[in-house]
This record gives C-alpha cells, structure tokens and sequence, in this order.
C-alpha cells in the first residue's frame, strides 16, 4: 500500500519532498522481504532451508530486471515521470498476490518467548558476522554496477540510454546464477566453496574492470560479477535461516537485513568520497579489495552457523 499511494502522488506533482517520500514509502515496502522470506522457508523441511532460500532468490534480480525494463519502454515512449506508474502497478499486483498465499502457521508462541527470541538473535554473534559478511558483499555491485561502472561504459562513448543494458546484463547472470546455486553449485561445491569462489570472482572482477580495452570485454566482466555477486549473495541468504528454529527466523533475518544494508548505502557513499579525491581506478580497487579481504570471514562465519543445535520443526 506504501508504494501503491505513494508514487501517483510523485506522477502528478513531481518535486524533491515528493520524490523523498516516495523513496521512503519504498524502503518501507522492501522490508516485507523478511515475512516472505519466512513465510517461504516455513512450507519446506528444516534442513532444506538453504535450498528453499537460494530457490525464492532469484525472484530479486528478476524482478529488478523486469522492473527496469518496463520503467525503460515506458519513459522512452511516454515520458520519464510515467515510469513512476510501473512501481504502483507492480505494487498492485503484489497487493492482489497476497490474498492467494496460504500461510503455514508455527504453532503459537506464548509471548514471552516472542521476546527471548528477540534477546537470542541479539545475542547470537553469527548473526552480526553475517550480516556484517554480506554488507561487504553488497558494498561491491552497488558501487560498481550501479555507480562506477555506468561512468566506465560513458567513456566508451555508449548512450547515457543505453546504461541499462550494462544492469540488465549483470541482472540476468546474477539471477542464473542464484537458480544454479541449490540444484549445481551446492550439490557439486558445497556452501562454503560457492561462497569462497563467487567472492574471489567478485573482487577480482571490480580490480579488472577499469582496464577494460573496449565495451564488449566490459559486457564480458559485468556478465561474470553477475555470477559471482548471485553465488556469494545467494549462500549468505541460506545460512541466515540455516538451523533456525520457526519462531526464531522472522527476528533473524529481520536483524540480518538490517545490518546488510548499511553496505547498500556505504559503498556508493564510499566510492563517492574516493572518485572525488582520487582516480575512478582507484574506486573499483578499493572496492575489489574489500570484496577479497572479506572472504577471510566466510570459514569463520561458516563454522558459527554449523556450531548452532539444529532447528525443530
């Protein structure tokens, strides 16, 4: 309903304090990514947790991909501020989803164990290392993807239209990615070496972007950081509810989000303050480093998760 109201309201008096709000109203919006995120995992057995949740990830970068195609066709064809409407009919017809979802209900928890679930998560360090794992990890498309590599791409002379492309292909190797991950990359590698391999293709992917020669061995690297970010992404998801008792996940992962999302708005801040002062090659090494240094974590953080009793019912 955020989304639903909120964007008509930028369509017909388009001003900063609208767009403002607007945001807002998205963010308030994006947050619900938790409840379907449990209500999701509650339909499959314990132990396939990590599997449920690799299998509901690819619903994000489809539908950014979607998203953002559709924004494209209708600015392009009627105008920038209609665009806005895409954001309020997707919001619709999720609004409508929701009426079909068959909840599958824990048994009820006595309140106060609702507030000792609280007191665990908090408590509960393998939390904070994943979340502070996967803030690094988010650090490195925003910065990159989302902020640096749209300027690379500009320097090869490409539209300021045609940008879109550079995400979309990142989008569609991400989202390829992540389906892989349950039915491929768990079965044949393991969690912890998806982790590690998607991480190193990461970060050494943002260190040889800037020496790109031409567009299309920049397409080429773009494709590969979509691979990576949806492997690494993807494990960090799944350890998150990963022996989590029911009644437990919705404060886990409510926690995890919100410790993760400070990389989603530190690493453009970041790579900001570092293009300013210094070189854009710069930017893409810092953040390459970033993304290398933080696999140091993926065997500890790996160790905590498997260390905690496994989740019943």
């Amino acid at each position: 309903l955020f989304t639903l109201l909120a964007w008509p309201v930028v369509y017909l008096w388009p001003t900063p304090e609208t767009l403002f709000i607007a945001k807002i109203a998205d963010g308030v919006t994006s947050a619900t990514w938790v409840v379907y995120n449990v209500m999701f995992v509650a339909y499959f057995p314990p132990l396939e947790a990590a599997a449920a949740v690799a299998m509901l990830s690819v619903t994000s970068p489809v539908g950014t991909f979607i998203g953002i195609s559709l924004a494209g066709f209708i600015a392009r064809h009627f105008g920038p501020q209609s665009s806005f409407l895409v954001a309020s009919s997707a919001a619709l017809l999720a609004l409508l989803l929701t009426f079909f979802i068959r909840e599958k209900r824990p048994e009820a928890i006595p309140a106060e164990q609702r507030l000792s679930a609280v007191r665990i998560q908090l408590r509960d360090s393998s939390v904070w290392y994943l979340g502070g794992l996967c803030a690094l990890v988010m650090m490195v498309p925003f910065a990159t993807r989302d902020t640096l590599t749209p300027l690379l791409a500009e320097g090869f002379g490409m539209a300021a239209a045609s940008l879109a492309t550079l995400s979309g292909i990142h989008l569609f190797f991400y989202a390829l990615a992540t389906a892989l991950c349950a039915p491929f990359f768990y079965r044949t590698l393991g969690l912890r070496n998806t982790a590690i391999i998607g991480g190193l293709l990461q970060g050494a992917v943002a260190i040889a972007m800037p020496f790109a020669p031409n567009i299309w061995l920049l397409y080429g690297l773009q494709a590969v950081a979509g691979c990576a970010f949806g492997m690494i992404s993807t494990v960090l998801n799944s350890l998150i509810v990963t022996r989590t008792p029911a009644w437990q996940q919705s404060t886990r992962v409510g926690l995890y989000q919100s410790i993760y999302s400070a990389g989603i708005f530190f690493g453009p801040v970041l790579v900001g303050y570092i293009k300013y002062y210094f070189a854009m090659q710069q930017g893409f090494l810092v953040i390459g480093v970033i993304s290398l240094l933080s696999l140091l974590l993926v065997r500890h953080v790996m160790r905590m998760v498997n260390a905690r009793p496994v989740a019943e019912g």
